[in-house]
């Protein structure tokens, strides 16, 4: 088969109608070697797939950009606010909700856990502050958006992967977890660099690899006990936040390998929920039982903890990173929001949020106007945290950083 090149080996076309970039024989529509410097805007008929996926990471080219965003001047969203704002909107009297998701036409769904008390899927509409639901199972803790815009829904105690259709507004639960018949089988879960969805294993034994072009399941490596929180790092790799001062796990998925050789030094019977990449490519893990608050850096291996001071039981639970690249703690038992910054590695909490009452948010879902969505756990409102410029939409919607 002929192909034709344009310019020094750049542009391959082949008489399939395949293009590639950087590469002589391109075996898919559309394949590109290297890093992609775009400059201007780019538009297309569903923007969101062609920015999106199925995407290839790149640690120089991905981590560069968030880098450069933190000292772009021009980049006017990336500013600090000086104090949050709490507010909430009431779901009706819904609670048992674990786990948001950003869709690209601006929602944010709600992932049901609880059976007793949230057998729907929330939907929290930001440009009229309004919450609506769609019935559907329960048991699911975590989602995964696809580059389709379904939304894959992580299953804890569901029999079968849930999956949420947007544009029809409809659920439907058919793909079984085959071989995995334990309680509790996963907690959280991201989109991987080849497309499949990796689900993070709370007790089942392993990894759980969900491929959503064949809807087939299976079963990954070994890692019981990784199912609070894990990050999509830039180069495709997946690290696991420590659960009870157990190693730092980390999964490749080009080569379908655990590990779990680095320890989380100085965490002796405490725990994390909840995994953020920052700016400068570190992993933040959320504290809940621990005191401290954990950072992994995947560069040196290295790890260390900064204080909270909190004392109550169980503080946060997962985080999100702000507009200003800050990362905020959602309040579990505690009752204020915390920040970290992670340019000063300081940590502060003067925001109060949620009252009293234990157990009140898991996870948060931040928003292109810069607000912060806490997801209500036993609370019956949607937690608000406002004060932050604008992101783009892009970022928000980025598998790196849209996930739990």
């Amino acid at each position: 088969m002929s192909s034709t090149t344009i310019g020094d080996n750049s542009l391959t076309i082949l008489p399939n109608g395949n293009i590639g970039i950087g590469v002589t024989n391109p075996s898919s529509a559309f394949v590109i070697s290297g890093n992609v410097d775009i400059q201007g805007s780019l538009t297309s008929s569903n923007s969101y797939i062609q920015s999106q996926g199925p995407y290839t990471t790149s640690k120089n080219g991905f981590l560069s950009w968030v880098q450069a965003v933190s000292s772009d001047a021009a980049a006017n969203w990336w500013s600090k606010a000086d104090k949050p704002i709490f507010s909430t909107v009431s779901t009706g009297g819904l609670t048992g909700y674990n786990g948001g998701i950003l869709l690209p036409d601006g929602r944010v769904v709600f992932v049901p856990y609880t059976a007793s008390t949230s057998k729907n899927i929330g939907i929290f509409n930001p440009s009229t502050n309004t919450f609506s639901t769609i019935a559907a199972a329960s048991g699911y803790v975590g989602g995964v958006l696809l580059p389709d815009g379904r939304v894959v829904f992580v299953p804890r105690d569901a029999t079968n992967i849930g999956i949420f259709n947007p544009s029809s507004n409809t659920f439907s639960a058919t793909i079984p977890t085959t071989g995995v018949t334990v309680s509790g089988k996963y907690w959280g879960g991201v989109l991987l660099p080849d497309g499949r969805v990796l689900f993070a294993p709370n007790n089942a034994a392993n990894i759980g690899l969900f491929d959503p072009l064949t809807n087939v399941f299976s079963i990954g490596p070994a890692a019981t006990g990784y199912g609070y929180g894990c990050a999509l790092l830039p180069d495709g790799r997946v690290v696991f936040a420590p659960f009870d001062g157990a190693n730092i796990g980390i999964f490749n998925p080009y080569t379908n390998e655990f590990s779990a050789s680095i320890p989380s030094t100085g965490v002796v019977g405490t725990e994390y929920r909840g995994a953020v990449l920052v700016p400068d490519g570190r992993v933040v893990f959320v504290p809940t039982g621990s005191a401290n608050i954990g950072i992994f850096n995947p560069s040196t291996n290295g790890f260390q903890t900064i204080p909270t001071g909190t004392t109550s039981t169980r503080r946060y639970w997962g985080g999100a990173l702000t507009s200003d690249g800050r990362v905020l703690f959602i309040p579990y038992d505690e009752n204020t929001i915390g920040i970290f910054d992670p340019a000063t590695n300081t940590f502060s909490r003067n925001t109060p949020a949620g009252g009293s009452t234990t157990a009140k948010y898991r996870t948060g879902v931040l928003l292109p106007d810069g607000r912060m969505v806490c997801l209500p756990y036993q609370l019956t409102n949607i937690g608000i945290v406002s004060g932050f410029a604008p992101v783009p939409v892009e970022r928000c919607l980025h598998p790196c950083f849209n996930k739990f």
